[in-house]
């Protein structure tokens, strides 16, 4: 066999390794049709190429996926949802009428819903045990004898991040109410309550007056 018949079949060996049609190649080899088997090859060519633009469109698509499934651990920067406890959420009344002092704690120690004991009813505090966005809402009521008032903050943290304020003054005597109702997107630890300010509050208690909250969303926000 001479040198021309064995780079032939040396080259007819290493198209058919590369061709997806190996009885075409099998075909114009038994022909001897050089140009054939070069338009096959130019062919196999193109197809690998497209392949190749296939197989980078998918690791581009991989490599999205890869990112968007670390963003969503991010979103969850502790167990809380992982272990599947329910949403914590809070509910608690007074069990008395009481005068609060400037800069002290209301304290709604009536507790009538308090999922995951995240509410202290003895300092009147809620403890964030996830970062997140939280709704609230503050209701107070004075009674109706005539000169009665109260001013307070829903405030979080050490009491300078102010998040809500009701006040009511009366000269009339009718019993009286205001409400909050905020969101507020607190830190995992952070306190949140209610600050009596400007001057000794009346506040009336029973079912008249009443501190709430719950989570809303625990989605991570990145600073």
């Amino acid at each position: 066999m001479d040198k021309v018949n064995m780079e032939f079949i040396f080259i007819i060996f290493n198209v058919w390794m590369l061709s997806s049609d190996a009885v075409g190649l099998l075909e114009d080899a038994e022909k001897g049709d050089i140009s054939a088997i070069r338009l096959r090859l130019e062919e196999e060519k193109e197809k690998r190429l497209l392949l190749t633009n296939d197989v980078d469109v998918l690791m581009l698509k991989v490599a999205k996926l890869e990112r968007q499934l670390v963003q969503s651990s991010k979103q969850y920067p502790s167990d809380f949802h992982r272990k599947n406890i329910s949403t914590p959420a809070f509910m608690a009344f007074m069990s008395k009428s009481f005068v609060c002092l400037v800069d002290q704690h209301a304290v709604f120690d009536d507790v009538r819903l308090n999922v995951g004991n995240y509410y202290n009813r003895y300092h009147g505090v809620f403890q964030a045990p996830v970062s997140g966005t939280y709704h609230f809402a503050l209701t107070l009521s004075i009674d109706n004898q005539s000169g009665h008032d109260f001013y307070a903050f829903l405030v979080a943290g050490d009491g300078n991040k102010i998040l809500g304020y009701v006040f009511q003054t009366t000269t009339k005597e009718i019993w009286q109410s205001k409400t909050v109702s905020v969101l507020a997107y607190l830190e995992s630890g952070e306190d949140v309550w209610i600050k009596c300010t400007i001057h000794d509050s009346e506040i009336a208690g029973g079912l008249h007056s009443c501190f709430s909250g719950f989570l809303v969303d625990s989605q991570y926000i990145p600073l």
